[in-house]
């Protein structure tokens, strides 16, 4: 549901290359998630970064409270100026979050249209009506890369916090959604997930999926009069085993290139 990009001279698009990007989440108990997002991100020729989300009413209501802030060399969070408009090369150190009309746009000036160097922004923003509450249970379903994500990262990490604990850690349900299953989700305590990822490539998706217990959320936009845990599960695990076929035929392949390879030295050895 994201785009990242760069708006360079002439809008000739400049290669960038994220060292690490972190998503530091909270869930409400009103059905919203605050998200914090930290890149440290290598830019080259480019005076404005951005992203993008789009609009989609299955998963969110709206995208609100955006604010971007640079670190300092001395480590200090500076918070850039709010532009308050659209601009397809936005002014270095300031920035916009709009409502486009079918997306939400966060757009910042990097300064370095003329230079390289290695930059660690802060991304903040509130998502209305993240979770959807069902009859049986509470879900959140986020894509935090889409496939239309420009830029490969070295290291993608992030922790969601739920409103509160869950009594049974069993009754917490977690999934992590890769293609290239580079990822691992861990449920590391009663109220918190965390997941990683290593060597993303561009335009490959990150999305995690939670079923949690329905009272840890009191309220949502999007509440349905359905049952939903068993389709989750059912979806979940028809995935899983589609995802260790891939893993398994990865192998055989590795294995058959490997053979070939020996042989071929082999060969050339006599």
């Amino acid at each position: 549901r994201d785009v990242l990009g760069s708006r360079g001279l002439g809008d000739v698009y400049k290669r960038q290359y994220l060292n690490s990007l972190n998503f530091d989440v909270r869930i409400n108990s009103d059905g919203s998630m605050d998200v914090v997002e930290t890149w440290n991100i290598d830019i080259s020729d480019t005076n404005t970064l951005f992203k993008t989300f789009k609009k989609d009413r299955s998963k969110y209501t709206a995208i609100t409270d955006g604010s971007v802030s640079k670190i300092s060399s001395s480590g200090r969070e500076i918070p850039l100026e709010d532009y308050g408009m659209y601009a397809n090369h936005v002014p270095t150190d300031e920035y916009y979050l709009l409502d486009m009309g079918s997306n939400y746009e966060v757009a910042w000036g990097t300064g370095h249209e003329y230079d390289s160097a290695t930059e660690t922004y802060i991304i903040r923003y509130h998502i209305e009506d993240a979770i959807a509450l069902y009859n049986d249970c509470a879900e959140m379903y986020w894509q935090f890369l889409g496939s239309d994500f420009e830029i490969p990262a070295k290291k993608i990490t992030g922790t969601i916090k739920l409103p509160a604990e869950v009594s049974n850690l069993d009754d917490l349900r977690v999934w992590g959604h890769t293609p290239d299953l580079n990822g691992t989700i861990t449920k590391t305590s009663n109220d918190t997930v965390s997941f990683e990822v290593n060597n993303n490539k561009a335009e490959k998706m990150v999305e995690v999926r939670i079923a949690m217990p329905r009272n840890l959320i009191e309220y949502s936009g999007r509440t349905y009069n359905a049952n939903r845990l068993n389709t989750i599960l059912q979806e979940e695990n028809e995935w899983a085993n589609d995802a260790n076929s891939s893993r398994i035929f990865k192998i055989i392949v590795s294995a058959i290139v490997c053979l070939i390879t020996v042989s071929y030295t082999h060969l050339r050895a006599h």
